[in-house]
């Protein structure tokens, strides 16, 4: 229980688009909302979205239009040194390390995401990509349920072991990491 856990490594970046790209100025632009999934070779996912970018811009751009940002979300391997520790009366830890896979996987995340950006036109001062402070998100497989080869908290169905009537809802059961965000998975499991 709490071991073992896989979260999203978060990177963000703000884009200023090329003109050619961009309305007029002074038109109504739809805030874009596209999304690059993963595959087996990229198993990160990059959406490009105007929503409210984190980093601190260094660089006034008059038209909004000409902003979007490149959210890249990778999720890392479960390891069971990786937990979230609950103490009785002091702080609670979250406990990880990456893997050397989950580093490769981030380089080549960053080479894909200066790649994008450079078919767009160039980052914006300040907001050239960025891993988020503690860089993660999604937190998943707290409470893993069993999977082939490997006995969880859970059943496949979120029954507890051990547990007649005790039955678990939540991204805590996820068997396995996953790039996409995993807000309706979990609440497909709990219908």
């Amino acid at each position: 229980l709490g071991r073992g856990i896989s979260f999203h490594v978060l990177l963000f970046g703000q884009v200023v688009l090329d003109a050619d790209l961009c309305p007029a100025t002074g038109e109504t632009d739809l805030a874009p909302r596209l999304y690059i999934p993963p595959t087996v070779d990229t198993p990160w996912q990059i959406m490009v979205v105007r929503d409210t970018c984190p980093l601190p811009a260094r660089e006034k751009i008059a038209d909004q239009n000409q902003l979007v940002e490149l959210q890249t979300f990778l999720p890392v391997e479960f390891q069971e040194e990786n937990a979230f520790v609950i103490h009785d009366g002091t702080n609670d830890e979250f406990h990880f390390e990456f893997s050397r896979t989950d580093r490769d996987w981030m380089r080549a995340m960053e080479a894909d995401v200066q790649a994008v950006a450079r078919q767009l036109r160039r980052w914006r001062r300040g907001c050239e990509p960025a891993w988020i402070p503690h860089g993660n998100a999604h937190i998943v497989g707290t409470c893993r349920m069993d999977r082939p080869g490997w006995q969880g908290v859970a059943d496949t169905v979120g029954r507890v072991h051990g547990f007649d009537n005790l039955y678990l809802a939540s991204l805590g059961l996820f068997p396995a990491p996953v790039a996409e965000n995993p807000t309706l998975t979990a609440l497909a499991l709990a219908l």
